[in-house]
């Protein structure tokens, strides 16, 4: 198995006194946007939030800045073509089993690549007072740029890469890597000042697999902001939508099935799924067999995304049923509530049961009859339809507030600034 250590801290660099005007943030990403439709919309949602509360945000990652990046200060990183060729290759081959599981048999790549972004990262010497990690990738060389730097480090963590490839099937439990996996996934646990998660559950997954300190790590959901005032009246609704990449990690043969079956019994209806993920071909090939004409999109811009999400009628949310789902919280939930989209699901999470029990959908059981059944509900009740989308535009005003959320990040960063920033008051709700 392998080992993981950290550079020796050094003194933290000296700072002025801080205040909630002075707060400076530095992100990183090991990605360029557009990479992932989820990492997109959570570091998206987290930028307008925390410039809502008065935190200076600046960006560093690889390439150019795209859609909402652009509200932040950017700051590209010369990481190198080499590091750019191979996180591309990685993600692909992630998905391949025998390659997958070679990847992680021995850490030697990732260990280049967090090299590659700290050393890029340290070399610009950034002023800020804070580095914060998304992803596992980005949140290693944050560690490795903040002990170098003297500064304090968040990891955001959005995922558990150890269960996603072990539902890939690209790494066996128990293997050997597996267990290089986990003790990565440990190391940031453990060399991060402070650790994000995005639900309850997969913050007692860190405290129960990864010995996590239960004060150094807190939840902050995925969410998102209302972009339309109200709801649409839909007089004929037949669009429905799945806009998550096409990935191993998405029930897409469940997505297929019920939409062969809704088709059959309104043939004009419109299937669209996003053109971008592993699994593109694939999906291709499976709906011409399937009989499904499915539109396929892609928009650099974010704000195209949510106006063309706007424009359909349903939701979809087709969810495989593994660990590693159970963890998390989708973005791709609070982009459709919010541009008004009811959501069609399956039961399989916490977050699942939100969409019940707030009447923004309907939740199904796993098979193609139920999920088909579900769909068609929604698309031969328009006054359903409005009042789900106008249900869940209401909760992201008042009860599913970000903003609220994301106080909780401007609080850990006082904590580590030794109290000399002013925690955010605690609005109420609206």
């Amino acid at each position: 198995m392998c080992s993981w250590s950290w550079p020796k801290k050094r003194a933290p660099r000296p700072r002025t006194a801080w205040g909630p005007d002075q707060t400076k943030v530095g992100i990183l990403l090991s990605q360029q946007a557009n990479r992932s439709l989820g990492t997109d919309a959570r570091v998206s949602g987290i930028l307008k939030g925390l410039e809502s509360l008065g935190v200076d945000v600046t960006v560093f990652a690889p390439g150019e800045a795209a859609g909402d990046l652009t509200s932040a200060r950017f700051v590209p990183l010369a990481t190198g073509e080499r590091f750019n060729l191979a996180e591309r290759v990685a993600r692909q081959l992630m998905a391949t089993p025998a390659i997958g599981n070679a990847i992680f048999w021995s850490p030697a790549t990732v260990r280049r690549q967090v090299s590659a972004l700290a050393k890029a990262l340290t070399s610009i010497n950034p002023d800020v007072d804070v580095l914060q990690g998304e992803q596992q990738l980005a949140s290693m060389a944050a560690i490795e740029a903040g002990r170098e730097l003297g500064l304090p480090v968040v990891a955001d963590l959005h995922g558990m890469w150890s269960e996603e490839l072990r539902a890939y099937r690209s790494t066996k439990p128990g293997g050997r890597a597996d267990r290089n996996i986990r003790t990565l996934e440990s190391a940031i646990v453990q060399g991060a000042d402070h650790v994000v998660v995005v639900s309850p559950e997969m913050r007692e997954y860190l405290l129960s697999n990864l010995s996590a300190d239960p004060s150094k790590v807190s939840v902050v959901r995925n969410g998102s902001f209302p972009q339309i005032a109200a709801a649409p009246t839909h007089t004929t609704p037949r669009r429905i939508v799945f806009a998550g990449m096409l990935s191993p990690l998405q029930n897409i043969g469940l997505l297929i099935k019920a939409a062969s079956i809704v088709r059959r019994e309104i043939p004009d209806v419109e299937v669209h799924l996003t053109g971008r993920g592993e699994l593109t071909d694939s999906v291709k090939r499976q709906c011409r067999k399937a009989g499904v004409p499915a539109r396929f999109f892609w928009f650099e811009d974010p704000t195209r995304l949510l106006q063309f999400l706007a424009s359909c009628d349903v939701g979809l949310l087709p969810v495989n049923a593994d660990p590693g789902r159970r963890l998390i919280h989708p973005t791709k939930l609070y982009a459709y509530m919010s541009v008004g989209l009811p959501v069609v699901t399956n039961r399989s999470a916490s977050w699942s049961d939100l969409v019940e029990q707030e009447e923004i959908g309907i939740v199904t059981d796993s098979t193609p009859t139920g999920f088909a059944t579900g769909i068609l509900e929604l698309l031969r009740d328009p006054g359903r339809i409005q009042r789900c989308g106008e249900r869940a535009l209401t909760l992201l005003r008042t009860k599913y507030a970000y903003t609220r959320e994301l106080e909780t990040f401007v609080a850990i960063y006082s904590k580590l600034g030794g109290g000399r920033l002013r925690p955010p008051p605690i609005t109420g709700m609206g």
